[in-house]
């Protein structure tokens, strides 16, 4: 069994485009599409954009994507496919394409849309990962913030003991001080322009669904692990309701990872930039392998059937 893993917000890079190496010709037709399906040179994105303008949501995603499916499109190059498929968060979106949900097209204007309408949202937040506290912990901290702030909830479930938590930024700050009273052993604020999945997203929600309806959705022709549901996507409606959800629910990652990792035989990759999905991993299951993709031996290795 072979499981492919897509990284979201976060995994991007100035030049990473440069990754592909002698391989990036292979992936020519997908930045056409792209450019094509937004209107926008994702490619010179992949190769010219600093950190800086890769930081801006409208840029991170589409470019974020493009990487995911340019490795995946190497690999199937290879003869290397999935029996499995995730995404985090933003990631999910590229596993709905390698699962056959949606067209290479229509995938590329839905990211686009989903970017659009998170960077046009009036309020902004923040998230911070919080390392070594409990879940039960994460949840109490932030139900005391609360009662002398706005909202602050958990947004992502990493791993045990790595839960990203998020809200307005000044409410954010309230309850990281207490999350370090509480003995969290490192917090780290992420590098995003605002608190996805979580109730700041609410407004982008309608228009959102209104596009997303106007796409076709096929039936999944790989398993594919739900970032809302935390498991298996079993329909195209399922899925397409999930993708709405996931705007502003919870991403279970790590009930997704632990149901992957029943799995008999299983080898994962990587698909993308970087080695977020790795250390995830890592936080569940140290003993497990990850290949990664933009890592050249691995990528070799996985292209001669490891």
């Amino acid at each position: 069994m072979i499981a492919f893993l897509f990284p979201g917000q976060g995994s991007q890079r100035a030049g990473m485009y440069e990754l592909l190496g002698d391989k990036a010709n292979e992936t020519d037709e997908l930045f056409d599409i792209a450019k094509e399906a937004t209107g926008r040179d994702v490619l010179s994105l992949c190769k010219d954009a600093t950190d800086e303008e890769l930081k801006q949501t409208y840029n991170t995603q589409l470019s974020v994507t493009a990487m995911n499916l340019a490795f995946a499109t190497l690999l199937k190059h290879r003869g290397v496919t999935p029996d499995v498929v995730a995404g985090h968060s933003l990631g999910q979106l590229s596993a709905l394409h390698e699962a056959g949900v949606l067209s290479t097209y229509d995938l590329f204007r839905l990211v686009n849309k989903r970017a659009e309408l998170m960077s046009g949202l009036k309020e902004s937040g923040k998230l911070a990962t919080i390392l070594g506290l409990e879940k039960n912990v994460v949840e109490a901290v932030c139900e005391e913030t609360c009662q002398t702030t706005d909202q602050v909830r958990i947004a992502l479930e990493n791993s045990y003991k790595q839960y990203v938590i998020g809200g307005r930024e000044a409410d954010v700050d309230v309850a990281v001080a207490k999350m370090k009273e509480a003995g969290a052993l490192k917090i780290v604020e992420i590098r995003v322009s605002n608190a996805f999945h979580t109730y700041m997203m609410e407004p982008m929600v309608e228009p959102f669904k209104e596009f997303i309806n106007t796409l076709d959705f096929q039936e999944p022709k790989t398993k594919i692990l739900l970032n809302s549901k935390g498991g298996y996507g079993t329909s195209a409606s399922e899925i397409k309701e999930d993708v709405i959800r996931q705007c502003v629910n919870v991403v279970k990652w790590e009930d997704c990872m632990r149901q992957m990792l029943t799995l008999e035989n299983l080898t994962i990759a990587e698909v993308g930039v970087g080695k977020m999905m790795s250390s995830m991993i890592r936080g569940i299951d140290r003993s497990q392998k990850v290949y990664l993709t933009s890592n050249t031996n691995d990528f070799n290795d996985l292209a001669k059937g490891v």
